[in-house]
């Protein structure tokens, strides 16, 4: 998958993506679940922020989420990052290997690669 292309220090695009559990859309319309992503430089173990993603498109029925970057999750170098999302069923912890993301393509068994450009 080609990576999603964002510059340092900016707080934008958001990205819509729907998450699979095999072939299967993953269900996250229970009040009591939580979608998050992890956000790490390329091929290192520290995380640099943990992101909070809000159900879309009939509550997250159909498991379609949005991530918005934090405020300063993109104030970092230029260089080749991943996100992994996970979500929270009530204590229940799983990770997606499976997604769809809008306007890209869909993925199995990966993270989601994001190249951080440098600005003008």
């Amino acid at each position: 998958m080609d990576p999603v292309v964002v510059h340092a220090g900016d707080d934008l695009p958001t990205l819509d993506i729907q998450l699979y559990d095999g072939s299967s859309e993953l269900d996250l319309s229970a009040a009591t679940t939580a979608i998050y992503a992890k956000f790490r430089l390329k091929g290192d173990d520290t995380v640099l922020a943990t992101l909070t993603l809000a159900k879309i498109s009939g509550g997250g029925a159909t498991g379609w989420v949005r991530l918005t970057w934090g405020a300063t999750t993109l104030d970092v170098d230029a260089g080749n990052y991943e996100l992994e999302i996970y979500v929270d069923f009530n204590a229940s912890i799983q990770t997606v290997n499976n997604y769809y993301l809008y306007g890209y393509s869909s993925d199995v068994n990966s993270t989601i690669p994001v190249q951080v450009r440098d600005d003008f």
